[in-house]
C-alpha cells in the first residue's frame, strides 16, 4: 500500500515539473533582406528578425569590409551592399563603370 502511495506521488510530481518545463519552439525558416543586401532569419523564442546590421557608408577613404562592394544608389546613397546590386532595381540596371559603381534603374 504504501508502495502504491509512493508511485502516485511520484508520477504526480513527475507530470508537475513535465508540465512546468518551458516548452520548446521551432521559429519558421524565413529570411528578410537588409538593406545592405544581407538578410537575416527568425531567432529568440518569439522567433523575431534578428538586427539587420547597419547601412555602412563607403568611398575611397572608408573602403567596404570583405564580401561587399561600394555600390551609389538613386535612394540610398553611397552604402557598403552585398549580392546583386541589380535586385534593388526589380533586376533590370545598369552598373556605371566609376568608383563607387553607380546603379542605374530600369535599364
Amino acid at each position: 500500500m504504501a508502495s502504491a502511495r509512493i508511485a502516485i506521488v511520484s508520477l504526480l510530481l513527475l507530470a508537475l515539473v513535465v508540465s512546468c518545463a518551458p516548452a520548446q519552439k521551432a521559429c519558421t525558416l524565413e529570411a528578410m533582406i537588409c538593406p545592405d543586401g544581407s538578410s537575416v532569419g527568425r531567432s529568440g523564442p518569439d522567433c523575431a528578425f534578428a538586427a539587420c546590421p547597419a547601412v555602412q557608408k563607403c568611398d575611397a577613404s572608408a573602403p567596404c569590409p570583405d564580401g561587399y562592394g561600394c555600390y551609389v544608389f538613386q535612394d540610398a546613397g553611397t552604402i557598403c551592399y552585398t549580392g546583386d546590386p541589380c535586385k534593388e532595381c526589380g533586376g533590370r540596371c545598369t552598373l556605371l563603370e566609376s568608383y563607387p559603381e553607380q546603379v542605374v534603374c530600369g535599364k
